[in-house]
């Protein structure tokens, strides 16, 4: 296979908000940082989520190289597994996150909601059930 590995980039208008929401508000760990601490603001960096990478960079960039971007539209959907479904979607309620869909037991085995970060990206998160007992039928 020619392909080897996905890295989604997200892109805003508002860097310094995006980056605070995956960085504080879901606590993931940047992993890499342009230019380099100490050598100017930020205009791109990624955080880790597990084995994986997502990159989080300005408009402004893409704009330099290719000229003006289009906005708008949700083109883009991020999918982050967890142990604790309800706990983490009650604490990002209680911070202010928008929930698009509230827990729902899926019939391939996993439960899931969807919320949305401050760009209005559509984030699904997800937790096996496994770690999750669903309901049985008839009960």
């Amino acid at each position: 296979m020619a392909f080897t590995q996905a890295f989604p980039i997200l892109h805003s208008d508002d860097f310094t908000r995006l980056v605070a929401f995956y960085t504080e508000l879901l606590g993931l760990p940047v992993t890499y940082r342009f230019p380099p601490e100490g050598e100017g603001d930020a205009a791109f960096l990624t955080v880790g989520v597990g084995d994986s990478t997502i990159g989080i960079g300005d408009y402004s960039g893409v704009e330099a190289m290719f000229g003006p971007t289009p906005r708008g539209g949700k083109p883009f959907q991020l999918c982050l597994y967890t142990d604790a479904l309800d706990a983490e979607l009650a604490r990002l309620r209680a911070a202010g996150t928008p929930v698009h869909l509230d827990p729902v037991d899926q019939p391939w085995g996993e439960r899931m909601c969807y919320v949305a970060d401050p760009d209005g990206n559509l984030i699904m998160l997800v937790q096996a059930w496994q770690n999750h007992v669903p309901p049985r039928p008839g009960s």
